[in-house]
Formats: C-alpha cells, sequence, structure tokens
C-alpha cells in the first residue's frame, strides 16, 4: 500500500469517528450533559401459548426423488406403538432383450441402509418379511401415496431379511456424508414365480426409452408393472425404526440366468431391476396417554397454559404457537428498533434412544389448524402477500415458512437447532416486520399474521420418527430493543 493511500485510509477512519462521536451529544442548549438518555435499551422475554394437534397425511413416497423410506416398530415411551413399512415398486430394465434359449435360475432381494435409526441403543437384529403386492403401486406423477396409504398383499410371505446393528456404529456413519457411508444391505432369495414373471418380461421387450407418444412401449411397461406388482416390507422381530436407501445400486431385484452352448453352460448372468418412484412408507401410530384420542385438526383437550407440548416425524403431530402476546407487546410498547429477536424452548426432554428432533422450523398456520396455502387458497394468498412481499416469509411450495435471519441465506427458511436440552434460532428480520402489521389509529388489523406451526425440519419430516416433549410455559419470544426516550429541554 502506498503513503498516499495508507494516509487517506487513515483519515476516512477518523472522519468516520467524528461522525459517530458527533452523534452521540448528549448536551442542553445550555451546554450541560443532559441526565436523561436519548434511547433505552432493554429486552423481555415474551411467553408464547400454544397447543397441540394432527395435521393430514404427509409425502412419504419417492416420485420427487427422495430416496429415504423407513422399515420396523418400537414402542414409545409417551407417543405408543410406531411402526413403519415400506412398500416398493420394481422397475422395469432398461436393455436389449435376454436370449429366448436363457435358462432362468433364481431372484434376489437386496435393500441398503442410510443409517438412519429411532428407538433403540446397543446392539439389535431387525427382521422383517417379503411379501408381494396383490396389486400395483400407481407410478403416475399426478397421484400420490401418502404415510397412511394401506395396500393389500399376499398372507404368505416370500421370504425374511434381517441385519444386526449397533446404534453408535448406526450414528458414526449417518453423521457422514451419503458417498462416504458404509454399505450396509439386507439380502434374501425370493419366489421363483415371481423370478420367472420377471424374466420372461426381460425375454419379450428391451424397455429401451422411446418418445412419448410410443403406444407399443408404454404398454409394455403398464402390463409390467401390473404383472409384477411389487412388494412390501413387514417388520417381524423389531426394537427401532431403521433408514432405507431404496433409490440405490444396492436395492432392487437381480434376476440370475445362464445361457448354454451346445449343451453346455457359456455364461452366468444377471439383470438388475431397481426399486422406483412410486415407493412410499406407511407410518402407523397407535397413540396412547395424552395424545390417544387426538384428532387430525383438532387442539389437544386441555387449557393452552399447562401441560406438555409434542412434535412427531412420519405421524405428524404439530405445536401450534399462538402470537397474541407478542403483538400485546408490540401494540402497547410504542415505537421501538428491533436489535434482535430469538425463540427459545428450553427444558426438551431427551429420553435414551429418543432423540428430540434436530432442528424446527415455523411454518404459517390459520385459525383452524391447517397450514396456510398461498397457491390454492386464494384468501390465503391475499392475507399473506404483504409478508412475502416484504421478505418476513418464504414459499415451501404450497407453504410459508418464517424466513431466515442469515444474509447468505435469505432464500432459506429460519431453523432452530435442538443443543443443550433446548431449541433457540434467531427470527430478528421476520418480528421487525412483523411490527409493520401493528394495530393502528383505526384499531385492530385483522389480516395480520397470527399462528405458527413448530415443524420437524431435520431429519425430514417424511423419512423419520423423531419426537420432541416441552413444558408449555416453556416457549419464549426473547426481544432485544431500542427506544427513543422523550425528554424535554430545562
Amino acid at each position: 500500500m502506498n503513503l498516499w493511500a495508507k494516509s487517506l485510509r487513515q483519515l476516512s477512519l477518523v472522519a468516520v469517528a467524528l461522525f459517530f462521536f458527533s452523534c452521540e451529544d448528549e448536551n442542553t442548549i445550555l451546554g450541560f450533559k443532559n441526565p436523561v438518555p436519548k434511547f433505552n435499551v432493554a429486552f423481555v422475554d415474551i411467553p408464547l401459548t400454544s397447543n397441540v394437534h394432527l395435521i393430514d397425511s404427509i409425502i412419504t413416497d419417492n416420485k420427487t426423488g427422495s430416496s429415504g423410506l423407513l422399515i420396523g416398530e418400537y414402542e414409545d415411551p409417551t407417543f405408543g406403538s410406531v411402526m413403519a413399512t415400506p412398500a416398493l415398486h420394481i422397475n422395469y430394465a432398461t436393455g436389449t432383450r435376454i436370449p429366448s434359449d436363457a435358462i432362468f435360475d433364481s431372484v434376489t432381494f437386496s435393500l441398503r441402509y442410510n443409517y438412519y435409526h429411532y428407538g433403540f441403543s446397543g446392539e439389535r437384529t431387525e427382521k422383517f418379511a417379503i411379501h408381494r403386492l396383490t396389486s400395483p403401486l400407481d407410478a403416475t406423477s399426478t397421484k400420490r401415496a401418502y404415510y397412511n396409504n394401506t395396500v393389500a398383499y399376499e398372507t404368505s410371505p416370500m421370504a425374511y431379511a434381517s441385519v444386526t446393528v449397533k446404534s453408535d456404529s448406526l450414528a458414526k456413519q449417518y453423521a457422514l456424508e451419503a458417498n462416504r457411508q458404509d454399505t450396509l444391505v439386507a439380502t434374501a432369495r425370493l419366489s421363483q414365480e415371481l423370478g420367472q414373471k420377471i424374466f420372461e418380461y426381460a425375454q419379450a421387450y428391451t424397455f429401451l426409452p422411446a418418445s412419448a407418444g410410443d403406444q407399443t412401449y408404454l404398454q409394455n411397461i403398464t402390463d409390467f408393472n401390473n404383472d409384477v406388482k411389487g412388494l412390501i416390507l413387514i417388520p417381524q422381530e423389531s426394537d427401532g425404526i431403521l433408514g432405507i436407501r431404496n433409490l440405490n445400486a444396492f436395492s432392487g431385484v437381480t434376476i440370475h440366468y445362464r445361457t448354454l452352448q451346445s449343451g453346455a453352460v457359456k455364461d452366468t448372468l444377471s439383470r438388475f431391476f431397481s426399486f422406483g418412484g412410486p415407493s412410499y412408507t406407511n407410518i402407523k401410530v397407535e397413540r396412547t396417554g395424552p395424545l390417544a384420542n387426538l384428532q387430525p385438526y383438532q387442539a389437544l383437550s386441555e387449557t393452552s397454559a399447562t401441560g406438555s407440548r409434542f412434535i412427531q416425524s412420519g405421524n405428524p403431530v404439530i405445536t401450534k404457537i399462538d402470537l397474541a402476546n407478542f403483538y400485546q407487546f408490540a401494540d402497547t410498547v410504542g415505537s421501538i428498533i428491533v436489535n434482535e429477536a430469538s425463540l427459545v424452548i428450553g427444558d426438551v426432554e431427551s429420553p435414551a434412544g429418543v432423540p428430540p428432533i434436530g432442528r424446527l422450523g415455523l411454518k404459517v398456520l390459520n385459525e383452524d389448524n391447517q397450514f396456510s396455502n398461498y397457491a390454492r387458497r386464494l384468501t390465503d394468498r391475499a392475507d399473506l402477500a404483504p409478508y412475502l412481499s416484504s421478505g418476513a416469509v418464504i414459499r415451501d411450495f404450497n407453504h410459508l415458512f418464517v424466513r431466515s435471519d442469515i444474509p447468505s441465506e435469505t432464500a432459506s427458511l429460519a431453523t432452530f437447532p435442538y443443543a443443550n436440552g433446548q431449541y433457540s434460532g434467531y427470527l430478528t428480520l421476520f418480528i421487525q416486520q412483523l411490527l409493520r402489521f401493528r394495530n393502528d389509529a383505526d384499531g385492530i388489523n385483522e389480516k395480520r399474521l397470527k399462528h405458527l406451526g413448530l415443524y420437524p425440519i431435520d431429519p425430514s419430516i417424511s423419512a423419520s420418527v423423531n419426537r420432541t416433549v416441552f413444558g408449555a410455559g416453556n416457549v419464549k419470544l426473547r426481544i432485544y430493543y431500542t427506544k427513543p426516550t422523550v425528554t424535554t429541554t430545562p
């Protein structure tokens, strides 16, 4: 740096320092220091009332590209019995036809785990039965399978498979990036009848990609799906829930066959058929205790100021937060500048084997306990447009989340990670925007945002069964703010 540039930089720093010093002049017109400061900096903890309710079905299929399904069963000490049953669609395999004189030998099943685990500690052997579906899963993009769908399947299993796991080893692998994880696979041999059927289709059709209008190609796929149908995995001996990666080169069924030459075996070959998009998980919860009679969109039958609050992924339970206490503060505090705002949830329970949800988000809720639907409900769109345009919230498909404070993630949603027995995270920008919609001279602003839902973010709500419990009085909005003081000149 040359001398001129260095001197200019030093002068600039001095000028800035003088500017801020001049802004802090607290003298009156008589030259005496004003005993009353121009601004007061304070903070307030605002307790937020809440309640608990179920939400409707969430998507647990793989049509959107997610590769996480669940399998297993465990008894939750608070939420009751939880069972995850995956149904698997078998994709046709592209490639040249298997020769007509080839001989079918066998068909094997393999399934790779993704190291997600829940509901147990120590070592466990997880066993499941493999049944064949009696009707195919719908592969069209206009229809979806949800967690509460049930599908019919043959009563007699084709095979059983099992895997022995240790919770501490699973945790170490789960923390790694997917491409650095070890490969944990369950395998089994399936029925000859199913294998022969798949083999005959591989002999009859190439299934090579064709144009969308190729009706023969599309009909071949339809015939394959209707005939092969798919598989469902039923937990047999299980003390926990495990995650599976079904969209993977290690997950599918493999046809084994041989070719002959002059009556002798020429080659022993195989062809792999992967598990496809319509695959999904049915997550069933037999609720007990305070959640036993909870119905979708109906609040838990207790006062909003007492009891416990619950959140559960998979078959989801949501805690609904009421912002009324915040508005009571905002409407009476006068003109303020919010310096920092955070949400803090304390004294979160964490029993062994069932840790809390790792990270929560805040999703906009209506009075009827349903998520505000910006895309499909015109009234919601009109009411929420000012919050979306101001940057207070962001869209997630049809719904709206509170926006992140982090400048580098201005398009991301705000999250509240769990650590040391509590959830906490910043929502300063969101609260600053809410102050714009306080009551005005004309009275109560009926269009202002009133309710938020604590929503599982990590692990994904559709590929996990994590749960969280905390006391009703432990949800607080902490605001640091600056307020001007009114002074008179002597």
